[in-house]
C-alpha cells in the first residue's frame, strides 16, 4: 500500500529538482550562454535515461533508495548510470545490492570532511552474468582505513567479490561483484 505522506514528500523533492533545472536554464538564456543551456539539458535527458534503465532491471528497494538518496541529508552527493543491457531481470540481487551500497555509501558519509565537494558516482554494469557495482569517488576523505575495512567486511560476509579497488585521500575506485 502507498504510504501518501512519503509520496508526497517524493513528488516535493522531485519538482524541486525541476524547478532548479528550469531556473539554471532561464539563467543562462538571460546571459545567451546557449553552451550552458545545452549541457544542463544534456545533463537532464542523461540523468531521465539512468533513472529508466535503473527501473526497467526490477530492483524497487536500489531504484527507491539510489533515485532518492540526494533528498537527504549527506556529506556526498550520489550520480549513477546504468550500462549493459537495461531489460535484465535483477530482482534477485535487489536486497543484496542495497545492502551494498548503503554499508558503503554510510562509510564515505561518515568518513568524509564534511562540507566539501564530496561525489560518488555508482556505475551498474549488467552486461555481465553477475552484476557489477563500480563506486568512483572524489572528495576529501578523513579516514581512508575504516573505510578500507568497512569495504573488505561486505566480501566477508560473501555478499560481494573484489574485482579491483583503490582508497586515498581524494580519489576512491571500488570495483565489486555481486556473488
Amino acid at each position: 500500500m502507498i504510504n501518501e505522506k512519503k509520496l508526497i514528500d517524493y513528488f516535493r523533492h522531485m519538482r524541486h529538482d525541476w524547478l532548479n533545472d528550469v531556473q539554471l536554464i532561464k539563467g543562462y538564456l538571460s546571459l545567451e550562454n546557449y553552451h550552458e543551456v545545452d549541457r544542463i539539458i544534456d545533463q537532464i535527458i542523461t540523468k531521465a535515461k539512468n533513472e529508466s534503465k535503473l527501473s526497467n532491471l526490477q530492483v524497487p528497494i536500489l531504484t527507491t533508495y539510489i533515485m532518492t538518496y540526494n533528498w537527504l541529508d549527506h556529506h556526498l552527493h550520489l550520480s549513477f548510470q546504468v550500462i549493459g543491457r537495461n531489460d535484465n531481470d535483477l530482482s534477485k540481487y535487489d536486497r543484496k545490492m542495497v545492502q551494498v551500497i548503503k554499508k558503503t555509501l554510510r562509510q564515505f558519509d561518515k568518513h568524509v570532511l564534511k562540507y566539501k565537494d564530496n561525489r560518488m558516482f555508482l556505475t551498474f554494469d549488467v552486461s555481465q552474468k553477475k552484476p557489477i557495482i563500480i563506486f568512483d569517488f572524489t572528495g576529501e576523505i578523513e579516514n581512508v582505513k575504516v573505510i578500507e575495512n568497512s569495504i573488505h567486511s561486505s566480501e566477508m560476509y560473501g555478499l560481494v567479490r573484489f574485482v579491483e579497488h583503490y582508497i586515498n585521500e581524494t580519489k576512491a575506485n571500488i570495483v565489486l561483484e555481486l556473488e
